[in-house]
């Protein structure tokens, strides 16, 4: 008997959250964007309850973005002093912010970004790139701008 109420605590603990999160499940499906025709990228997805996660990933399997789609808005602090490119996604216009990591000295900290957008239908967009290198930031935010959403009652 005892396990059986630690075992339902352990349940209840696990579930509420999702109380209290509005489901993705229940608003629009998104889908991951479609990817330009000769990028050389294909989609590694993630799906749970409060969100659809869809990382771009190169012919070596490296991820060089991300999308993560939310019903709610991604708690992120996205600082005005951090503030890099202005870009396209899809027909959302965004401002790429630098990643600034405490402790993390990687060669490519200068090359990562990360914004977030909100979308129709109330959905949320998190983006974030893995660049290493100028070249391929500038290239990764040209193919982000040509996104557009899987779902038309998003666009």
């Amino acid at each position: 008997m005892k396990h059986l109420h630690q075992a339902l605590l352990c349940l209840s603990l696990l579930a509420t959250p999702a109380l209290f999160q509005p489901a993705l499940a229940q608003s629009v499906d998104p889908g991951c964007p479609a990817l330009m025709a000769g990028s050389g990228l294909s989609w590694e997805t993630q799906s749970q309850g409060q969100f659809l996660l869809c990382r771009a990933v190169d012919g070596q399997g490296q991820p060089v973005f991300n999308v993560m789609y939310t019903a709610s808005e991604p708690d992120i602090q996205l600082l005005r002093s951090h503030r890099a490119e202005k870009a396209r996604f899809g027909n959302n216009e965004i401002l790429w912010h630098r990643v600034d990591v405490a402790g993390d000295t990687s060669p490519d900290i200068p090359f990562r970004r990360i914004t977030k957008v909100r979308l129709q239908r109330g959905l949320h967009a998190q983006l974030w790139i893995n660049a290493s290198d100028e070249q391929q930031l500038q290239q990764l935010i040209a193919v982000i701008g040509q996104l557009q959403p899987a779902n038309p009652q998003l666009a």
